[in-house]
C-alpha cells in the first residue's frame, strides 16, 4: 500500500488525545464513598463489566475516528505483486527501460538511484514466467537497445542489466519509449508491457508530446526511484571567463554560477583553480535560488590553460566541479623578415616591433617571434609560423615570393610594413602576388604632418579602440607614406586612413589567407607612431588577428555530448585528441582532407587536449566539456500528468509536467482506498454516537 500525500499521516498522532483526556479526567476525579453504588456493583458484577466495556469501546471509536480522518486525506492506494513484477501471471513480452542519465547518480544510503534501478530490473527478470520474453533498452542520449530484440535467455538479459554504467548525459525518454515500442511490435505474446525505471526528473519530460509512434501503445509501468531525493542538490551550473582590459594583459575575470536546489540556505567555500593558482571565496545562497561570484586571476604564462571551479561534494557527485578553459591567450608564432637591419639596436627596422611583441624581458608574451634577413627566408620556415612580417623588405627572389604566396593562400597571415625600400617598381613586380593593392608612389608631406583618422572600430582587430576616442593612435604624426592605388579594387577593406584621405591600414584576402599593409614605417623614419602607447596594442592585435588567435573563450566550452570542430591546415600531418580519462583518438591522411575534423566523443566531462603535428612542431590546444545544467535540477515531474501522457499518447498543450510538491509514486498503483475509508469514517461516527447516548 502507498499514500499519495503522506504528509497528512502526521495527523494520526491526534489519536492519543482521547487517552490523554481520559487520564487527566481520571486523575482529577475525587473519590467519594457511596454506599448505594457499592451495593449495586457488588450485587451485579455483570452491570459493572458492561459499563467498563462501553467506556473502552467509546474510547476506541474516538481514537479510530482521529486516525481515519488524516489517513483518508493521505489518499492510500493498493499495490499488487502482479503489478510490481509484470508478467508473473500471464505470458508477456516485457521491455525494461532504464534511465542512466547523470541525475541517476544521486546517492541514498551509499547506493545510487541507478543501482536501485538495476536491482529492481534484476528482480523483475527473476520473477518472469518462463513463457515470457524480454528486452533491455537504455534511456541514454541517444537511446539504445542493449538487446536488439526480445529474448528468453535470462543470462543475456541479466548481463545486459549488469553492464549498465552511469552516464553524464540527459535521458532521451521519448526515444527509449519508441525504441521499446518498436521491439514489442514484433512480439507474438498476447500481453505487451514496458517497465520504465527512472527518477522522473522534470527536465527529461519537458517537450514530450507524443511518446508513441504506433497506433496501439503498450501498457506502461512506471517505477519511480526518486524517494529520498528531498534533500535537494547544490551544483555549479556555469563558468564565464572574460579577459581584463579588452584582451590586453593576462588578467582573467572568472564568474562562477552556483545553484542551491535545497530547502535550506547554503553557505559554502567556492574554489577556482587555474594555471597553477588557486583562489577561494565564501558564497551564500537562499533556498531554491542561484547566485554567482567573481574572481580575478593573473596568469603566469600564455597559451590555452585549463581550470576548475569547485564546491563541497554532496549526494549527487560530479556537478560540484566545473571545468573551463582560458584560450584567448594562445601563443602566436611570428616570423619577422627584417628588410633594413642595423648594428645599432635602436636604428634597426624591427627595434620597435621587437619591443611590442615582447614588452618586457621578464614577462611572458603571447608571441614567439623569430627574426631573419631576406636572404635567410626559406619555405621550410613557413611550416612552423602563423604570421609573417615583411618589414621594409625589397630583396626577395621569385622562389621566396612564390612560397610565401602559396603559404598565404593556404591560410597564413601576412603583415607588410613599408619604408624607403618599398618602391612601385619592386612591389608591382616581384611582390605583386602578395600585395592587395598596387603601389602608386611614395608621398612626402611637406607642409603639415598627417594623422590617423577614420578608424574602423567594428573590425575585430580594432575594437579595443572603440572606447578610447582620445587614444594616442590619433595624435601620431606621419610625414611620409606609400600611396596605394585604391581604384584598382573594390573588395579591399580600408581599416584606417590619414587626414588627407590616403589609406593608412589596408586589409586584403589572398585565397584563405589575410594580408595587412601598413603604408608607413614601423620605425621612427617616417612617423613618430612607434613612440605612442597605442603602438603596442595595435601591433599585438594585428598579429592575433592574422594568426587566427582572437577566438572567444566560449568556443572552448561544450556540454557533454556536443561535437567539437577542429580546424586543420594543409601543413598538419596528424591530429590527436586526448580525453580526460586518457583515451585518445588519432586522425591522419584522408581524415584531414576536408580541413575540419568533427570530434564527437565528448561523453566525459573534463579538459580535452588537441595536438596538431606539423613536421617536428606539435601545437596544443584545450577545450572543456561540462555537464548540462538542467541535469542538476532534481525537480520531479507530476506522476499523474505523465500517466495521462503515456496512456493517451498525446499531451494537452496546457499540461504541466513539473510539480511543486513531490508526490509519492510507487510501482503498480492499483486501486484507491480513500473513498472506502471515508465511508468507514461515517460508520465510525455513527457507532461513536450510538455508544455515547445509549444507556448501559
Amino acid at each position: 500500500m502507498g499514500f499519495e500525500t503522506p504528509t497528512f499521516l502526521w495527523g494520526t498522532l491526534a489519536a492519543v488525545i482521547p487517552v490523554v483526556l481520559h487520564l487527566i479526567a481520571k486523575r482529577r476525579a475525587q473519590v467519594h464513598e457511596f454506599a448505594a453504588m457499592d451495593f449495586i456493583l457488588l450485587s451485579n458484577k455483570r452491570i459493572a463489566q458492561r459499563m467498563r466495556l462501553k467506556q473502552f469501546l467509546l474510547l476506541l471509536a474516538r481514537m479510530l475516528l482521529l486516525v481515519a480522518l488524516p489517513v483518508a486525506f493521505a489518499k492510500p492506494f493498493t499495490l499488487s505483486d502482479e503489478a510490481l513484477l509484470p508478467a508473473t501471471s500471464t505470458p508477456t513480452s516485457v521491455v525494461l527501460v532504464l534511465d542512466s542519465s547523470f541525475s541517476m547518480g544521486y546517492e541514498i544510503h551509499d547506493q545510487t538511484l541507478l543501482d536501485k534501478a538495476k536491482a529492481s530490473a534484476l528482480a523483475i527478470l527473476e520473477e518472469l514466467r518462463n513463457e515470457s520474453d524480454a528486452a533491455i533498452v537504455l534511456a541514454g542520449s541517444p537511446a539504445r537497445a542493449l538487446t536488439p530484440k526480445l529474448t528468453y535467455d535470462r543470462v543475456i538479459l541479466r548481463e545486459a542489466v549488469e553492464s549498465i554504467q552511469l552516464t553524464h548525459v540527459t535521458a532521451d525518454i521519448q526515444g527509449a519509449l519508441r525504441m521499446a515500442e518498436q521491439i514489442l511490435a514484433n512480439s507474438s505474446q498476447p500481453r505487451r508491457e514496458v517497465v520504465l525505471l527512472t527518477d522522473l526528473q522534470a527536465s527529461e519530460w519537458a517537450g514530450i508530446s507524443r511518446p508513441w509512434s504506433l497506433e496501439h501503445s503498450p501498457q506502461v509501468t512506471l517505477v519511480d526511484l526518486s524517494d529520498g531525493m528531498s534533500e535537494g542538490n547544490v551544483a555549479i551550473t556555469g563558468v564565464e571567463v572574460t579577459p581584463e582590459s579588452a584582451r590586453l594583459g593576462r588578467n582573467v575575470r572568472i564568474k562562477v554560477n552556483v545553484l542551491n536546489d535545497r530547502p535550506q540556505p547554503l553557505e559554502d567555500l567556492l574554489t577556482v583553480r587555474l594555471g597553477g593558482k588557486s583562489v577561494k571565496g565564501t558564497i551564500r545562497i537562499p533556498p531554491h535560488q542561484s547566485a554567482s561570484k567573481e574572481f580575478v586571476i593573473r596568469l603566469n604564462d600564455v597559451g590555452a590553460v585549463g581550470g576548475f571551479a569547485e564546491i563541497s561534494p554532496d549526494r549527487l557527485p560530479g556537478d560540484n566541479i566545473h571545468p573551463f578553459v582560458v584560450d584567448f591567450f594562445r601563443r602566436v608564432h611570428v616570423l619577422v623578415v627584417n628588410g633594413a637591419p642595423r648594428t645599432v639596436a635602436h636604428m634597426d627596422e624591427s627595434f620597435f616591433l621587437r619591443a611590442a611583441l615582447k614588452p618586457g624581458q621578464d614577462s611572458a608574451s603571447r608571441f614567439n617571434a623569430t627574426y631573419v634577413k631576406p636572404d635567410e627566408l626559406t619555405a621550410a620556415q613557413l611550416e612552423y609560423v602563423d604570421v609573417v612580417v615583411l618589414a621594409n623588405v625589397n630583396t626577395l627572389d621569385a622562389t621566396q615570393v612564390s612560397a610565401l604566396s602559396l603559404w598565404v593562400r593556404k591560410g597564413g597571415g601576412l603583415f607588410i610594413s613599408t619604408g624607403e625600400n618599398v618602391t612601385p617598381k619592386i612591389y608591382n613586380g616581384v611582390f605583386k602576388p602578395l600585395m592587395p593593392l598596387p603601389v602608386r608612389s611614395i608621398r612626402v608631406v611637406k607642409d603639415r604632418p598627417v594623422f590617423l583618422t577614420s578608424l574602423d572600430i567594428n573590425h575585430p582587430m580594432l575594437e579595443v579602440f572603440a572606447h578610447l576616442p582620445e587614444a594616442s593612435l590619433f595624435t601620431a604624426q606621419t610625414h611620409t607614406y606609400v600611396l596605394l592605388n585604391t581604384a584598382a579594387s573594390s573588395t579591399i577593406r580600408v581599416l584606417a586612413s590619414f587626414t588627407d584621405g590616403a589609406p593608412a591600414l589596408v586589409e586584403g584576402n589572398i585565397g584563405n589567407g589575410r594580408v595587412l599593409v601598413w603604408t608607413t614605417s614601423i620605425d621612427r623614419d617616417w612617423t613618430n607612431f612607434p613612440f605612442k602607447t597605442s603602438f603596442l596594442p595595435l601591433v599585438q592585435q594585428a598579429m592575433l588577428y592574422l594568426g587566427n588567435k582572437m577566438g572567444s573563450p566560449e568556443r572552448s566550452a561544450l556540454e557533454v555530448g556536443e561535437s567539437r570542430s577542429i580546424r586543420v591546415s594543409e601543413q598538419v600531418s596528424k591530429v590527436r585528441v586526448i580525453r580526460p580519462d586518457g583515451d585518445e583518438t588519432s586522425y591522419q591522411g584522408a581524415d584531414l582532407a576536408t580541413g575540419t575534423i568533427r570530434y564527437g566523443r565528448t561523453d566525459v566531462p573534463g579538459i580535452y587536449r588537441v595536438e596538431r603535428q606539423r613536421r617536428q612542431l606539435v601545437e596544443q590546444e584545450q577545450f572543456a566539456v561540462h555537464l548540462a545544467a538542467e541535469e542538476s535540477v532534481l525537480k520531479s515531474a507530476d506522476i499523474n500528468a505523465i500517466q495521462l501522457l503515456l496512456e493517451s499518447g498525446n499531451a494537452d498543450s496546457g499540461t504541466n509536467l513539473a510539480q511543486d510538491d513531490a508526490k509519492l509514486s510507487k510501482v503498480g498503483r492499483q486501486g484507491e482506498l480513500w473513498p472506502a475509508l471515508l465511508m468507514g469514517l461515517f460508520l465510525l461516527l455513527g457507532v461513536e454516537t450510538w455508544l455515547a447516548f445509549t444507556p448501559s
